[in-house]
């Protein structure tokens, strides 16, 4: 079914996908038709779950199931609950390993936000020096503000630098003043997101 999809076999008059052809040919629903499709495409990333099944040592029932979580670090394992199990205990050792993978997902994502700092200090020379860590999107949001902000500055001093001549220590604070003062234009809600804490 996988190679038939992926050559266009059903391709026809009035038909949109295979599993349209599916449903007209072999009298299956569409969605019954969308979900053996998945699991043929699923199974050409799993071959130790495709051989067993193609030697029938284990059902549709248990493959369908298996394929919604199965790679190929975990494939033996699931083979293992499908070949001494029934296909419920395949469905159940499923929504288990999906509701683990969920709170890992969250405690992960609850832990990079309890995480989150922005640290400053004040260098003897006057100059300001950040540290900060930050999840993945805001961090992002941080980065592209930064990177805007020079272009401004750049920009800036191509203009000043064509009408006239200005000290390097003068450029080199319009920088940082600048670089401080676009970021925190573009993000607003920066001090009630963040912790700030002082080197000193």
């Amino acid at each position: 079914m996988r190679r038939f999809d992926a050559a266009g076999g059903w391709s026809g008059p009035g038909l949109r996908s295979c599993a349209h052809w599916l449903n007209w040919k072999c009298g299956i629903s569409l969605n019954a038709a969308r979900e053996k499709l998945r699991v043929a495409h699923a199974l050409a990333d799993l071959p130790r779950i495709s051989a067993s099944f193609a030697q029938g040592e284990i059902s549709y029932s248990k493959v369908r199931a298996m394929t919604r979580v199965a790679t190929a670090e975990n494939e033996e394992f699931l083979l293992m609950i499908a070949r001494h199990g029934t296909a419920s205990h395949v469905e159940r050792a499923v929504r288990q390993y999906r509701r683990a993978k969920r709170c890992q997902a969250l405690a992960a994502e609850n832990d990079r936000h309890a995480r989150r700092r922005l640290n400053w200090r004040v260098d003897e020379d006057g100059s300001f020096l950040f540290s900060g860590r930050f999840s993945p999107e805001p961090g992002e949001r941080i980065l592209k503000a930064i990177e805007a902000a020079m272009e401004e500055i750049e920009a800036e001093q191509e203009h000043v630098s064509a009408e006239t001549c200005i000290p390097a220590w003068a450029g080199e604070r319009m920088d940082d003043d600048l670089v401080v003062e676009g970021l925190f234009e573009r993000e607003q809600d920066f001090h009630g997101r963040f912790s700030f804490r002082s080197w000193d």
